[in-house]
């Protein structure tokens, strides 16, 4: 049976769940791992197992610069900020950051804890604009939480899912991993769902005023193709990013290809979760 996932506390203020002795001492250590090495993610997840398993509330540590509370265990990309943050996706995020600069405009999609946000916020400040689009309300009360502590302005949360429609639709929730909530069919929900708001790219960066995008990052958990798909037949091509990470699964990725090289855009590299397109004019 698995243990509940602690409670995200935004009562006390950023420190007073610091983590000190064995806990500070393992998560240090596996700060302390080469990325390079490729034993250090396993190594990792043995070292950081006893804090999963045996803290029942958030941990407040700084991670880029930033003062963050992340939890231990129910989100993988909060548990990969939490201990090993030199290992998130290094390759897209220091490759999406180089296409930005200041007044650079950088959209988060399915921002989840906000972690391509948070980087793209530590190397550049308030000098770029960030829209972080998240429609899960627990993930967006956590990301108030942390853009509160520490002064954030530039970074735009917007609660909405993203398709190629707009209205309302079902998002299924997984308590136990919440980077993996998806919209459903509501025939085909399981466990825990809610309803959500829902627009397109398109109407989104209308509304919000956005006139260009310098990089876009998009993890909507197999719902990419809908997205981009509409993205890219209505917005017009001043809107199309330079630079695009997004997540395939091998269900999606033909759609996916055909969509952006009809776009006029290149696979320029490919990782263990994402692909990473540039524009051909860029």
């Amino acid at each position: 049976m698995h243990k509940p996932v602690p409670r995200f506390d935004i009562e006390q203020p950023w420190g007073y769940f610091s983590p000190r002795g064995w806990r500070n001492l393992l998560i240090n250590l596996c700060r302390c791992l080469n990325p390079r090495l490729r034993f250090s993610y396993r190594l990792s997840l043995w070292l950081r197992s006893p804090i999963k398993h045996n803290t029942r509330h958030p941990l407040d540590v700084l991670v880029w610069g930033l003062r963050l509370r992340l939890l231990p265990r129910g989100n993988i990309s909060e548990t990969k900020m939490l201990f090993t943050p030199e290992i998130f996706d290094p390759e897209e995020l220091v490759w999406l950051a180089s296409y930005l600069g200041p007044e650079a405009v950088f959209v988060d999609v399915g921002a989840n804890a906000g972690a391509y946000s948070w980087f793209m916020c530590s190397q550049f400040g308030e000098n770029i604009r960030i829209i972080a689009v998240e429609p899960d309300p627990e993930m967006r009360r956590r990301l108030a939480f942390n853009l509160s502590t520490n002064g954030i302005h530039n970074i735009e949360v917007c609660p909405v899912a993203l398709s190629d429609t707009q209205g309302e639709a079902v998002l299924q929730l997984c308590e136990d991993q919440r980077g993996q909530n998806a919209l459903v069919d509501q025939a085909s929900a399981i466990g825990q769902t809610i309803t959500v708001p829902v627009d397109t790219l398109a109407n989104l960066f209308a509304t919000r005023n956005v006139d260009r995008i310098d990089a876009l990052k998009i993890d909507i958990e197999g719902h990419e193709v809908r997205a981009l798909g509409h993205f890219f037949s209505h917005a017009p091509a001043s809107l199309w990013p330079r630079a695009l990470v997004t997540e395939f699964k091998p269900e999606t990725g033909a759609d996916i290809l055909r969509i952006m090289e009809g776009a006029g855009y290149r696979r320029a590299r490919i990782t263990k979760l994402n692909w990473l397109f540039e524009r051909a004019a860029a």
